[in-house]
């Protein structure tokens, strides 16, 4: 059985590493990427292919300022912490640049291959635990609906 992780944020394959259940990285592998964003590009992914995922989770980005609980700022010079607002997706650990989208091209593939094999598959997401410890770009509150999103991820 495979272990992959969908998000909410690092803490997830993190975990599964530690549980000695990490087999390679995911795309969703130390990112943000609330459940209706996973949900969305895992939409793209099975219906439009690889290209059409990857380009959405490479554009729109603006660079944000860490504040601490894990809220963020928007800022009009270069951080590290590149989000887009619009989806929630948010990258703190890689500059996204070509060897970036080459990695993340080879994570979207094995995740592609992994859903339409025929092996059984544990997904594993983890929400905060209270609004206050949620995901936040600009006062905007990124880790609801996690479990009605989740539920379609059955389907």
């Amino acid at each position: 059985m495979k272990v992959i992780p969908l998000g909410l944020q690092c803490s997830v394959p993190e975990g599964i590493r530690q549980a000695n259940l990490r087999e390679y990285s995911y795309p969703f592998d130390w990112l943000w990427s609330p459940s209706k964003t996973t949900y969305k590009i895992l939409h793209i992914l099975i219906n439009d292919g690889i290209e059409d995922a990857l380009v959405y989770m490479t554009t729109g980005y603006t660079y944000y300022r860490y504040l601490g609980n894990e809220r963020y700022k928007s800022v009009n010079n270069i951080t590290e912490n590149q989000m887009n607002r619009n989806s929630g997706l948010g990258n703190t650990h890689f500059t996204i640049n070509d060897y970036y989208k080459n990695k993340l091209k080879t994570r979207l593939k094995r995740l592609l291959t992994d859903i339409l094999s025929s092996e059984n598959i544990l997904f594993v997401y983890a929400d905060a635990a209270n609004s206050y410890l949620n995901y936040h770009l600009d006062d905007v509150e990124y880790g609801v609906d996690a479990t009605k999103y989740l539920l379609k991820y059955i389907n």
